[in-house]
C-alpha cells in the first residue's frame, strides 16, 4: 500500500497525502480531496448486514453480529415467509444506492433494481403493480415476467447542485482527516491545533506520503473505522488488531428516538422468555416468537448513521462516531452538497419493503414512487411493513444471538451441555419495549454475551456458555471434545454438535423400524428426533416438523373401515370391526343394492383425502374420484363415479367428464405448506401417549419433572427415518396401547397381558340432537338370550339394523372420538383428538375450516344411509356447470344453478341423487353373532348354533328391543324408558346404538356387553320424564331411581318402579 505496485488500468484509486510521527509510527492526518471523503461518509449508508458480509471473517470482532448474521443464512426457507426474505437479509439493499453509484469507489455496488409486470390485460387494466422478483406470482397467480424499463431521472437527482461530489463539495479546497475518523476543511490553524494537541513541535519528526487508495484499502479502512481508535494508522499500515487492545465494556443505552409519536403509534411489547440458572444467575438462552425474531433480524437492515443516531452518537463503533459528528460540522459549514444529503448521512433511511411490522426502534423506510408488490409478502401486498419470519414461529436466541428454529431436544442437549439440573432452572417473561430494544441494539454491537448483558446485569459469561449446539450454531469446537462426552456420552449427541446436517447425523442413529435397510430412493420419509430414557426404554417425546404432525394428525380422517383393511392380521386387536368387515366382505352382491355397496364398505373414500394427498406420507392414498356420463344427451347433467353402472335412461355410462381443476377445499388454504398445521419456524413435541404440543423449555422441563428424569446421563438422543410401514404401525399402537411411540418405535411388542380395555357404556349426547330427529325411524332387533347362562346368544335383525352396523365402517375416526365424548377407549387416539383443540387455540391449525375437518370429519360423499340414528354430517359433491370456453365442467359457485350438473348415489340402482339410502336390499333378514359377524338368516343355522353352543331349547327367550328416536312409546310394553343425562335427553334406544359403537370398538361380545349386563353397570342415577301404563301416569313428578338394567321385560320394569317408590306414596 505504500508503493511499488503498479495500478492497473481498470483499477480505480483515490490519491492520498500523509502526514506520519516517524517517532511514534502513527498518521497524524490525511489530506484528500472530495472524492475520498464521499467514500468515508458513505460508510453511514451502508446497512450493518452488509458491513458483516463485506468485511467476511474480520467481521467476528462486531459484537453478536457476525453469529446473527450466519444465523439468517443457515435459516430453511420454510421458516420465512418468502424465499425471497433471506436475500433481503444477507445483502439488504442501500437505500443511497443510485447516489453511492456515483462514488469513484463503492465498496458495497449494487444491481439497479429492476421491475417486472403481469402480462394479462385485466391486470393491467386494474391497476398495473409491479415486482422487484422477475417469475414471483401476480395477484392472478400469474407469474410477473415482463420487465418494465423506467425513466432514468431519479427521485434523489433535484437535489443535485452544480459542480461534482456525491455528499460534499467539489471546490477549491481540502479536507482533513485525523487518525480518529475527524473530516474538517483543511486549514493552517487546524493543523498547528491538531500539532499542539498530540504534542508535536519538531518539523524533522513529520514525514509526508502519498498512498494510492483501492476497494480493499477502502474495505480495510472500514473494518478498522468500526473496531479501532487509530483506524487510519491501523489500515495504513497493515497494523493488525490486537488481542491485548482495549474491549468496549457494555453500559445499557437508553437514549430516546428522535420520533416519540411515531414510535408510540406503531409499536406493542413483545415478549422474550428466558431461561435462567438459578445457581448460577445467569441467562442460560431464551425462547422467542418471530416478531422478537423479526426485530433482531431487522438490525442488519439498519443504516449506520441511524443506529449512530439512535444510540446518541456514543455507539462505541470505532471512530464512526466521529465520523457522524463530521457530518454535522461540515454541513454546518456549508461544505455538504446540500439538505437532503445531509439528511442521508445522518438520518439515513431503510430500503424499500425492509421495515418490519412492530419497528421498535424508529428508522425512515424510503418508498418506491410505482405501485410495488412487497417482495417479503407471499400474497403480493403493496403496504411495506410486514416481517420476514413466518408466523406462527416459535426460536431459541443464545447468548451471541445466534437464533436458530426451537428444537426441544436441543434445548434439553444444551442444559445437560452446561451441567444445569432440570430443578435448576427457572423460567422468566421479560417484555421488550423501546428501551430494551435499544439495549439490545447497542449491545449486539459490542458484546458476545447479549442476552445476559441487558437482562442480567453480571460479569460476563464463561466462553462456552454464549455457544450454542452444533454447526447449526456455529460454536462447538475440538478442544471440547473431552468435556462433553463426560457431559453427555452420545456418539449421536456429538455429531450433532459438530454437523447436524452431516449424513452420519442425519442416517438411523438407533434400530432401524424397517430393519436397517438403505432406504430406496423414491421411499418417502419423515425424520423424527427422539429422547429416550436408557433406563427405563421408553421414549420421553419426539421432535418433528409439520409433515410429522401432519400425517399423525390424518388419522383422525380415516374411516373405521379402512383403518381395519390397512392393519390387516393386527386390526382383530380393534373390538369386533374386523370379523364385521370380514362379513361384509363374504356378503353375496344379492343382498346389496348395487355391486358397488360392497367397495363402498370395505374401501370407504375419505372426506378429506384431496387435503391428505398433501401429505409427506399418506397411509390411505386415493385414486381421485372420476366422473362418467352416459351418451344420451338429455342426461348430459347426470353424473356417475362408477364407469359403466346403468345411467337413469338404463345407457351405460362410459364417457369420461372432464372436470375442472379447482378444488373446494382450496379456499381456506393459508400461505406456506403443511396441510392441517401451519409450516412455520417452530417445532412440535409428541409425547409417548401422543400428546402434540408446539416444542418449548417450559414443557420440556414439566415433562421431564413428571417422568423424574434429573440425569442427562439417562437420556440419549435418537433420530429414525418413517416411512409408510412405520407410520402404520405407529397407527396400530396408537389404537392399542397406551405409550404408543415407545412400542412402535423401540419394538417393543404389546404383551400378552396388557391392560383389558373393559367395556363401560357411554351416555354421552349426540353433538346434533335436532337432524337426528327428524331422519330416524324406531328399529326393531330380536334378541336370543339364554336364561340359565344369562348372556345373549345372538340376534334377528332386519336391513335397518344391518345397515346402521356396516355404516359404521365409514365412521372417521374424529366422528367416533366425538360421539363418544373424547372417551372412546381407542388407546391414546383421545389425546391426538384433544391436541387438535389445543393447537387450533394456539393458532398453529392453517385454518378454522382444516380444524373442522379434523374434529367433526364428515363422511364421505353418499356414504351416509337412510335410517342415520349417530348424525355425523355428510360430505356432498360440488354441482357442476359447463365452461364452453375451456371446454370442461367447474364447480359451480351457486347451489341454485338450474344448470348445473349432478352426482348419482353409487349405491342407488335407478339413478338418485339424493344420498342416505342404505347398502343392504330389502327386506331381508340376518343373523348377527355376539363379535357383530353377519350373515343372512338361516334357520337351519341357527339351531346348528345352539347346539354348537349347547343350550336347550327350552333355556332360549326371545326379548324384542328397539333402537330409535327420542319419543317413547304410548305403553311400555316394550320395557323402555326415557332417562336423562346432564341437560341432554338421550332415549334408551339412542343409548343402545351409541353403546353398541362403543362396544364394537373394544369389545368381542358386543351383543352381551350392551343389552344384557351381565355385571351391573355402575350405579348411575337417570331421571324418569315420562313412563305411561294404560294412558294413566304411574309417576305424576319427577324423581330420580337408580337403573341397572337398560331392557327388561314391562313387568319387571313396573315391578322395580313400585318397589323403589312405594316408601313415598305411602
Amino acid at each position: 500500500m505504500y508503493g511499488g505496485h503498479h495500478t492497473p488500468g481498470d483499477h480505480k484509486v483515490i490519491s492520498l497525502k500523509l502526514l506520519v510521527d516517524k517517532a511514534r509510527d502513527r498518521v497524524i492526518f490525511a489530506e484528500s480531496d472530495c472524492e475520498f471523503v464521499d467514500t468515508l461518509l458513505s460508510f453511514l449508508t451502508l446497512p450493518i448486514g452488509s458491513a458483516v458480509r463485506l468485511l467476511g471473517p474480520d467481521s467476528t470482532s462486531i459484537g453478536s453480529l457476525t453469529a446473527m448474521y450466519k444465523s439468517v443464512a443457515s435459516l430453511e426457507p420454510r421458516s420465512l415467509r418468502t424465499d425471497y426474505c433471506q436475500e433481503m437479509l444477507l445483502n439488504p439493499r442501500n437505500a443511497t444506492e443510485i447516489q453511492c453509484s456515483k462514488l469513484k469507489i463503492n465498496v458495497y455496488p449494487l444491481e439497479p433494481v429492476n421491475l417486472y409486470s403481469c402480462d394479462r390485460h385485466w391486470c393491467i387494466d386494474s391497476g398495473r403493480r409491479f415486482s422487484t422478483v422477475k417469475g414471483r406470482p401476480c395477484r392472478c397467480k400469474h407469474p410477473m415476467s415482463d420487465r418494465v424499463y423506467v425513466d432514468q431521472a431519479e427521485k434523489g437527482a433535484k437535489d443535485d447542485c452544480e459542480g461534482g461530489g456525491v455528499f460534499v463539495k467539489d471546490g477549491a479546497f481540502r479536507f482533513m482527516i485525523t487518525d480518529d475518523l475527524q473530516v474538517m476543511a483543511g486549514s493552517a490553524a487546524a493543523c498547528l491545533s491538531l500539532f499542539r494537541k498530540i504534542g508535536l513541535d519538531d518539523g524533522n519528526e513529520v514525514e509526508e506520503r502519498t498512498l494510492e487508495f483501492g476497494e480493499q484499502e477502502v474495505l480495510c479502512l472500514l473494518k478498522f473505522a468500526l473496531l479501532s481508535k487509530s483506524p487510519l494508522t491501523e489500515a495504513i499500515r497493515y497494523i493488525q488488531c490486537s488481542s491485548k487492545k482495549e474491549s468496549t465494556k457494555f453500559q445499557p443505552k437508553r437514549t430516546p428516538q428522535l420520533d416519540k409519536s411515531a414510535r408510540t403509534a406503531n409499536t406493542d411489547n413483545m415478549n422474550l422468555k428466558l431461561f435462567v440458572s438459578k445457581s448460577k444467575k445467569c441467562v442460560l438462552f431464551a425462547e422467542a416468537g418471530a416478531d422478537v425474531v423479526d426485530f433482531l433480524f431487522s438490525i442488519l437492515t439498519y443504516p449506520l448513521g441511524s443506529i449512530i443516531k439512535l444510540l446518541g452518537k456514543n455507539s462505541g463503533f470505532g471512530c464512526m462516531d466521529n465520523l457522524y459528528k463530521s457530518v454535522e460540522h461540515l454541513g454546518t459549514g456549508g461544505y455538504l452538497k446540500s439538505e437532503e444529503r445531509m439528511k442521508m448521512l445522518v438520518c439515513p433511511k431503510l430500503a424499500p419493503f425492509h421495515s418490519v411490522d412492530n419497528q421498535l426502534l424508529q428508522i425512515e423506510e424510503s418508498c418506491l414512487s410505482a405501485v410495488v408488490m412487497d417482495p417479503k409478502s407471499p400474497t403480493g401486498e403493496v403496504d411495506a411493513g410486514k416481517g420476514y419470519m413466518k408466523r406462527p414461529g416459535t426460536f431459541m436466541i443464545l447468548n451471541d444471538l445466534s437464533v436458530a428454529p426451537f428444537s426441544p431436544v436441543t434445548s434439553v442437549a444444551l442444559l445437560y451441555q452446561m451441567n444445569i439440573p432440570v430443578d435448576d432452572v427457572v423460567e422468566r417473561v421479560v417484555a421488550i419495549g423501546p428501551d430494551e430494544a435499544l439495549n439490545l441494539l447497542n449491545a449486539s454491537l459490542i458484546s458476545k454475551t447479549v442476552l445476559s448483558d441487558v437482562f442480567n446485569q453480571r460479569e460476563p459469561y464463561p466462553e462456552y456458555f454464549s455457544r450454542a449446539l452444533g454447526h447449526q450454531y456455529g460454536l462447538v469446537n475440538q478442544k471440547q471434545d473431552s468435556s462433553l462426552s463426560q457431559v453427555f456420552p452420545s456418539p449421536p449427541f456429538l455429531s450433532l454438535l459438530h454437523d447436524p446436517s452431516s449424513p452420519e447425523f442425519l442416517s438411523l442413529t438407533c434400530r432401524s423400524m424397517s430393519g436397517g435397510d438403505d432406504t430406496p430412493a423414491d421411499r418417502k420419509v419423515i425424520s423424527l428426533k427422539l429422547l429416550v430414557d436408557k433406563s427405563r426404554n421408553r421414549v420421553i417425546f419426539a421432535e418433528s416438523d409439520h409433515d410429522f404432525v401432519d400425517t399423525l394428525l390424518s388419522f383422525l380422517t380415516l374411516p373405521i373401515g379402512s383403518v381395519v383393511r390397512l392393519l390387516g392380521p393386527d386390526s382383530t386387536a380393534i373390538g369386533s370391526l374386523t370379523t364385521m368387515y370380514n362379513s361384509v366382505a363374504s356378503l353375496e352382491s344379492r343382498h346389496l343394492r348395487t355391486d358397488s355397496c360392497k367397495d363402498m364398505l370395505l374401501n370407504p373414500r375419505n372426506a378429506t383425502e384431496t387435503q391428505c394427498s398433501e401429505l409427506k406420507i399418506n397411509v390411505e392414498p386415493l385414486e381421485p374420484v372420476k366422473l362418467y356420463q352416459c351418451n344420451n344427451g338429455c342426461c348430459m347433467r347426470w353424473f356417475s363415479t362408477i364407469k359403466d353402472r346403468p345411467c337413469r335412461c338404463k345407457n351405460p355410462t362410459f364417457f369420461r367428464v372432464r372436470v375442472g381443476q379447482a378444488e373446494k377445499g382450496a379456499k381456506d388454504d393459508c400461505e406456506g405448506g403443511g396441510v392441517f398445521v401451519n409450516d412455520g419456524a417452530f417445532r412440535f413435541m409428541i409425547t409417548d401417549d401422543l400428546q402434540v404440543m408446539a416444542g418449548s423449555t417450559a414443557a420440556c422441563l414439566l415433562l421431564f419433572q413428571k417422568l423424574g428424569i434429573d440425569d442427562g446421563n439417562e437420556v440419549e438422543e435418537r433420530t429414525l427415518e418413517f416411512g409408510e410401514q412405520e407410520v402404520l404401525c405407529l397407527l396400530k399402537f396408537a389404537l392399542l396401547s397406551k405409550s404408543p411411540l415407545t412400542e412402535a418405535i423401540l419394538y417393543i411388542q404389546c404383551s400378552s397381558e396388557k391392560e383389558i380395555i373393559k367395556f363401560q357404556p357411554k351416555r354421552t349426547p349426540q353433538p346434533d340432537k335436532n337432524a337426528g330427529d327428524a331422519n330416524t325411524n324406531n328399529m326393531t332387533l330380536k334378541l336370543f338370550a339364554s336364561k340359565s347362562k344369562e348372556k345373549v346368544l345372538y340376534a334377528e335383525a332386519g336391513v335397518d339394523v344391518v345397515d346402521f352396523l356396516f355404516s359404521i365402517l365409514t365412521y372417521p375416526l374424529g366422528s367416533i372420538i366425538k360421539l363418544l365424548g373424547k372417551n372412546s377407549g381407542f388407546g391414546c387416539m383421545d389425546n391426538l383428538y384433544k391436541t387438535v383443540e389445543d393447537l387450533g387455540t394456539g393458532g398453529y391449525l392453517k385454518s378454522e375450516e382444516r380444524r373442522k375437518m379434523l374434529l367433526c370429519p364428515k363422511l364421505a360423499p353418499f356414504h351416509s344411509v337412510g335410517n342415520q340414528l349417530l348424525q355425523i354430517e355428510e360430505a356432498s359433491y360440488p354441482l357442476y356447470v359447463y365452461d364452453h370456453r375451456r371446454n370442461l365442467w367447474v364447480a359451480a359457485e351457486s347451489e341454485e344453478n338450474r344448470h348445473s350438473a349432478v352426482v348419482m348415489d353409487p349405491k342407488s340402482p335407478t339413478g338418485e341423487v339424493d344420498a342416505g339410502k342404505g347398502y343392504i336390499k330389502g327386506p331381508g333378514t340376518f343373523m348377527i353373532l355376539n363379535d357383530l359377524s353377519v350373515a343372512p338368516l338361516s334357520p337351519v343355522t341357527s339351531v346348528a348354533l345352539l347346539n354348537q353352543m349347547n343350550v336347550p331349547i327350552n333355556d332360549v327367550v326371545e326379548r324384542v328391543v328397539t333402537i330409535g328416536p327420542n319419543e317413547v312409546p304410548k305403553n311400555c310394553s316394550s320395557g323402555c324408558i326415557l332417562v336423562s343425562y346432564g341437560n341432554e335427553g338421550l332415549s334408551a334406544f339412542e343409548l343402545a346404538a351409541l353403546n353398541l359403537l362403543n362396544a364394537s370398538l373394544i369389545s368381542k361380545t358386543v351383543l352381551s356387553d350392551v343389552f344384557n349386563q351381565r355385571e351391573p353397570y355402575p350405579e348411575c342415577e337417570f331421571g324418569i320424564q315420562h313412563c305411561t301404563t294404560d294412558s294413566k301416569p304411574l309417576v305424576k313428578q319427577q324423581c330420580w331411581i337408580r337403573v341397572t338394567m337398560l331392557v327388561c321385560t314391562n313387568y319387571q320394569l313396573l315391578r322395580f318402579i313400585y318397589n323403589w317408590i312405594k316408601p313415598e306414596l305411602e
